[in-house]
């Protein structure tokens, strides 16, 4: 809402009326009021891009006093119709959003490519390419409690020449290819109690010289291997569950 004191319709410090508008001016922690947001953001300078409901729950005692009172703190979405959504790099973080990629072309909703991002309690729902895309050596994100589904044209999670990442207790699902697709020399990719389910290809491929640890997981229903290991590539699994797959392994 504008600053009633102003008289001239401009908000009060702090408050911006865009994501954007607050990375450029210093980021740092950026609450998000319920709505869609439609924008395409380059996180690179520390900025924690949180959700009201999870901002609460990140504050203890009256701490969360501050925080603008919304009916049901609903939800915040990112929205991007021409490029990727977030782009991450650094240590950035996304608390508790939604994130969707929409339009032409062929783009990631999250695309790590460098550095140690962190993504928990998000919801990663669509996209034109696949979901989450950690492109290169020296991206080592980590997703926790995530929801990674959607993908009109690709994976929930690609990672490839030679990035690094761990999924922890996240639901990958119902997307065009594989649950998550690992390629390349000196990749790596770590799933910890993860549900990968309702692919339409593996729900974890690793390949081309790949690595990937698998631990704890669930790999069911999906349309061909619950876990594909070719071309060079290794994994080392430990106590999953593979079940109504097309293929075990």
């Amino acid at each position: 809402q504008p600053d009633p004191e102003a008289g001239d319709g401009s908000l009060k410090t702090g408050i911006y009326r865009t994501i954007g508008a607050a990375v450029k001016d210093g980021g740092g922690v950026i609450v998000l009021l319920p709505d869609v947001y439609e924008e395409s953001l380059l996180l690179e300078a520390g900025e924690k891009i949180v959700g009201l409901s999870a901002a609460r729950e990140m504050l203890e005692g009256d701490a969360g006093d501050d925080l603008p009172s919304v009916a049901g703190d609903g939800n915040a979405t990112i929205l991007g119709v021409s490029f990727h959504t977030v782009t991450l790099l650094g240590e950035a973080e996304l608390v508790g959003v939604t994130v969707q990629q929409r339009g032409p072309g062929s783009w990631f909703a999250v695309a790590c490519a460098g550095g140690t991002a962190s993504v928990k309690k998000c919801n990663i729902d669509g996209a034109t390419s696949s979901c989450v895309g950690i492109t290169a050596e020296g991206a080592e994100p980590t997703f926790v409690d995530c929801q990674i589904h959607g993908s009109f044209t690709g994976a929930g999670v690609c990672a490839f020449d030679g990035a690094k990442a761990t999924l922890e207790k996240c639901e990958i699902y119902n997307n065009k290819f594989s649950g998550v697709e690992i390629s390349g020399v000196n990749t790596d990719v770590t799933l910890k109690e993860c549900v990968v389910h309702s692919n339409r290809r593996d729900g974890v491929l690793v390949t081309d010289g790949a690595r990937s640890t698998l631990e704890g997981c669930h790999l069911r229903r999906n349309y061909h291997c619950g876990l594909e290991v070719r071309d060079k590539a290794t994994a080392t699994a430990t106590g999953n569950t593979l079940e109504s797959n097309d293929f075990g392994v």
